[in-house]
């Protein structure tokens, strides 16, 4: 076994604080001892390089990582309220025009949905036309489980572009929980994180069969 520099020196300043004579009583003495001094460089090697690892760690990265993460669990609870405490879901068929937002209602989320004439899209910070919409009451609890899915299964989608389809704002009773716009063309939708100063949003995904579902069921509504 290869001794090093750091190590021979402490091997050394050992042997000669230790008058040993040469019999085999010694000599295996002597073996422990190196084996113990080795040990030690070991370990004190492990410990310095353990310094430089933590010592180099990207902190920016780490905040954002940790960012995606409370987002993703945000989600998951999100999903979860909408899935067990949803008692009405309001779906708009949206055109993609921008009009001027009502000042009394600026996220189109009044109480009485069938005064809403626009419907917000929070990241452009614009409004569209609503060209009708569905208030659901009997049946909420299929489509909340529908919306539920489609933010649990969601996945990071492309920010290029969004031509919402569907509008979608989720209550329990007077409670506003939560709202987004759905589009088919390009499979993805919004998410508004809370935020204290600014607001704080993700463009997601939609799965193929979640984004089925919620067609399918929306347009049965409509032909009923």
């Amino acid at each position: 076994m290869t001794v090093d520099l750091f190590c021979s020196a402490r091997l050394s300043s050992t042997l000669a604080n230790n008058n040993m004579k040469k019999s085999d009583s010694m000599i295996l003495q002597l073996s422990m001892i190196i084996s113990v001094v080795i040990f030690g460089c070991q370990k004190d090697k492990e410990s310095h390089s353990g310094r430089e690892e933590s010592d180099s760690v990207d902190l920016d990265q780490v905040f954002l990582e940790n960012i995606k993460k409370e987002q993703g669990s945000h989600r998951t609870r999100l999903a979860a309220y909408i899935r067990h405490h949803a008692d009405r879901v309001v779906i708009y068929t949206l055109q993609n025009v921008i009009v001027e937002q009502d000042p009394d209602d600026p996220l189109g989320l009044s109480e009485t949905p069938s005064k809403v004439t626009s419907f917000q899209i929070a990241p452009y910070e614009h409004s569209v036309k609503i060209i009708s919409q569905i208030t659901i009451k009997e049946d909420v609890k299929n489509i909340s489980a529908i919306l539920a899915d489609i933010i649990r299964s969601s996945g990071h989608g492309s920010v290029w572009k969004h031509t919402p389809t569907y509008g979608v704002a989720v209550y329990r009773g007077e409670q506003y929980i939560w709202s987004t716009s759905i589009s088919v063309e390009t499979d993805n939708f919004y998410i508004v994180y809370p935020s204290t100063d600014r607001i704080s949003y993700d463009w997601l995904s939609v799965g193929d069969s979640e984004l089925k579902k919620f067609v399918d069921y929306v347009e049965n509504l409509k032909n009923e």
